[in-house]
């Protein structure tokens, strides 16, 4: 059972293979997905982890939620872009001088 946004921003982490530090990466992730949840409205949090977390059809998300396709998928679009944004400045490379 999903108990609170950390449950699901475990889901979401960053995949291994893409960074040196896996520990450090993958909890920093998790953290960035769990406030990313927090600050979602109560409709599309639950539409979030219903899907993909609880891997629920989008027909029966949309259904009970009251969703059109359209908003469904602009919802996941949006937490994506987001999620993708907030972890590639983990991994992002850091000059020095």
């Amino acid at each position: 059972m999903i108990t609170s946004p950390l449950d699901v921003a475990a889901h979401w982490a960053i995949p291994p293979s893409r960074v040196w530090d896996q520990v450090s990466i993958r909890d920093d992730s998790v953290r960035v997905m769990a406030r990313l949840l927090e600050a979602l409205p109560t409709r599309e949090r639950e539409a979030v982890i219903r899907f993909y977390v609880q891997e629920e059809s989008a027909e029966e998300i949309e259904r009970d939620l009251g969703l059109t396709a359209h908003e469904f998928r602009r919802i996941k679009s949006r937490i994506r872009k987001r999620f993708a944004e907030l972890t590639a400045e983990l991994v992002a490379p850091v000059e020095c001088a």
